[in-house]
């Protein structure tokens, strides 16, 4: 009430707010209890600890919890420079910090920072890792201020954008740091660790500020990995949206390609094989076989009407089909994809910018924070209806799961489509999506949520 505003005679009762108070907990609780699972941690009846409230209340799976919603936007209004950069959230005494509806939880002292120890920054950070590798690289283990790749590393982050840093000095600090380590290195310098080369340029940090360095280089690191991802996607998506232009190929030509398979099919079998296009078209057994696996999508040895029809059809038309509603689907889900995971590679660069081009603060007031989907509508059952008709059709070993060769096989996307489609929808490794990944991910791209019935008057336990 205090920080919204709200007179305390307003307030809810102590019963109603006791209540709530049940119902986030073991809304918490239950997600803690889904994490403790897969990682073979088990049991409910527990406090909850740091990470695990932090999770719930400003993670990544905050936003499907209507519970949790007003937890993420109260720390997006006020603590809107929350980045990961406050050395307090790395500390080892907050895994002894859990949180009960029972009991008065006390709160474990944290370490201070030394007054004397210089904290570095995230561009500090990556600009030493940089240096290090590239001083690996380099015969002796040295380089100079004039080193030319040293100027470029040093443009590339950005360092000029800060007025109030001279620059030179700061390269010359770095640089002298490497010498250092290289000095009083034992063994191969080309072994030297990142963190020891931060413990020089940080002589009095903590365990708690080399782990939030740790994480900022995993972060980075995860950000480049992402922007490979996007330019695939963004490829996928072009692909995707210049093929839907092209112009349907006309129906005479339609029917003529088809009069020339049941010429080939000489059998009447529905398909013709790899001897009846080295028969038909005069080619080499290789070309047929080569051709066989460029159209054969169903990998069965055969090419049937279908795969013939995009087979002959020229690369200026596109054929008919009765798959248009999957496939507008499939690009509003790319065209959603690439847009969001753009957004999301941004927001990391802005971190390791020396000046960022717009505050935090300024992000939530002018709205550019992207709504929680516990906050959309609900999709509508027929929408539902028909993306799960699409879901099904295409599971043709309906087995609750696509991956990328039922796509293939469909005629609906291209391999490299569908490759990518299932990079981003699925998990890690190809292993294809479920229909509630699927669904999931289809809601929002149209800007809403699947319905999802808020669980009430769980049992919290005791603890």
């Amino acid at each position: 009430g205090m920080m919204s505003g709200v007179a305390h005679q307003l307030l809810p009762s102590d019963a109603v707010l006791t209540q709530t108070a049940k119902r986030c907990f073991a809304s918490a609780r239950r997600l803690a209890t889904q994490v403790s699972s897969a990682s073979g941690r088990l049991g409910t009846a527990r406090p909850l600890t740091y990470e695990e409230v932090m999770e719930w209340c400003a993670g990544t799976s905050s936003c499907d919890d209507p519970l949790a919603v007003p937890f993420l936007l109260a720390i997006q209004r006020f603590c809107c420079a929350r980045r990961r950069e406050v050395s307090d959230e790395f500390d080892d005494r907050l895994e002894s910090f859990a949180l009960s509806h029972t009991a008065v939880m006390r709160m474990p002292t944290l370490l201070r920072t030394p007054a004397n120890c210089k904290v570095l920054t995230r561009k500090e950070v990556l600009m030493a890792r940089d240096l290090l590798e590239h001083a690996k690289r380099r015969e002796g283990f040295d380089i100079h201020a004039s080193d030319a790749e040293v100027a470029r590393m040093m443009a590339q982050r950005n360092w000029r954008a800060d007025a109030d840093i001279n620059h030179h000095l700061k390269r010359q600090w770095l640089l002298d740091g490497l010498r250092k380590l290289r000095d009083g290195h034992v063994g191969a310098v080309t072994h030297a660790d990142l963190f020891d080369y931060l413990r020089i340029l940080s002589p009095h940090a903590l365990p708690k500020h080399l782990r939030m360095y740790g994480m900022w280089c995993a972060e980075y690191e995860e950000m480049q990995r992402s922007q490979e991802q996007l330019l695939l996607l963004q490829a996928a998506r072009d692909k995707f949206i210049e093929e839907q232009r092209k112009p349907f190929l006309p129906l005479e030509q339609v029917y003529a390609i088809k009069r020339q398979f049941r010429d080939l099919d000489v059998a009447n079998r529905g398909v013709i094989s790899q001897e009846d296009i080295v028969a038909a078209l005069g080619l080499s057994q290789e070309s047929a076989l080569d051709i066989l696996h460029s159209f054969d999508v169903s990998h069965d040895g055969f090419v049937d009407e279908e795969d013939f029809l995009r087979m002959m059809c020229p690369p200026e038309y596109r054929l008919r089909d009765a798959a248009a509603f999957a496939r507008d689907v499939f690009i509003k889900v790319l065209v959603h994809e690439v847009n969001r995971k753009g957004g999301d590679i941004s927001e990391l660069q802005e971190r390791y910018l020396v000046t960022p081009r717009m505050c935090p603060t300024d992000a939530f007031a002018s709205g550019s924070l992207p709504a929680p989907s516990s906050a959309l509508p609900e999709a509508s059952a027929e929408d539902v209806r028909q993306w799960t008709e699409v879901f099904d059709n295409l599971d043709a070993d309906h087995d609750d799961r696509l991956q990328a060769k039922d796509l293939e096989c469909s005629g609906l996307l291209t391999p490299a489509l569908s490759q990518a489609v299932v990079s981003f929808i699925g998990a890690a490794g190809g292993e294809g999506f479920t229909k509630e990944a699927f669904l999931e991910i289809v809601a929002r791209a149209h800007g809403c949520r699947q319905h999802r019935p808020l669980l009430v008057g769980d049992s919290v336990g005791e603890v």
